[in-house]
């Protein structure tokens, strides 16, 4: 499909890009969600409630805060993100 747009080196590298960021975005979520199942597992088996309780505050809380600092840089440096991926997609092809 991208042969047939104008220039369709750009439209690939955007999605490249894209697909980078969300990849990042989605991994730590991901993470956080995996360990905290097998804590909070772990804790719901040993009959332990509050621990499980805990351990999921902290995941949600922690999960949030990653989150956060990812939207603040991204934010804070959209214009020169591109800049970035331009370059080392330069320096490696």
């Amino acid at each position: 499909m991208t042969g047939h747009l104008k220039n369709a080196t750009v439209a690939v590298d955007a999605l490249s890009i894209c697909m980078t960021i969300n990849g990042w975005e989605m991994m730590i979520p991901l993470a956080f969600f995996a360990g905290t199942g097998v804590r909070v597992a772990n804790e719901l088996g040993a009959g332990n409630g509050k621990a499980a309780k805990f351990a999921t505050q902290v995941s949600v809380a922690e999960s949030t805060v990653i989150g956060v600092l990812f939207c603040a840089v991204i934010m804070g440096f959209h214009d020169q993100l591109a800049y970035m991926f331009t370059l080392l997609s330069n320096s490696w092809g």
